[in-house]
């Protein structure tokens, strides 16, 4: 979780985003809040299992 370093919700100085990018986004969901616009952004992995 990357944020302003201050344990609170005011974003990265400058950008005002707060986001969750894991360190292995091919298996992992990402998402991006932008405080200035409201604006959330997201990328979803969907796996196929087959049986």
């Amino acid at each position: 979780m990357q944020s302003d370093g201050s344990n609170g919700c005011g974003g990265a100085p400058g950008t005002r985003l707060i986001s969750a990018i894991p360190r292995d986004s091919n298996i992992l969901n990402a998402l991006i809040l932008d405080l200035n616009s409201g604006e959330l952004t997201c990328r979803f992995i969907v796996i196929k299992c087959d049986s």
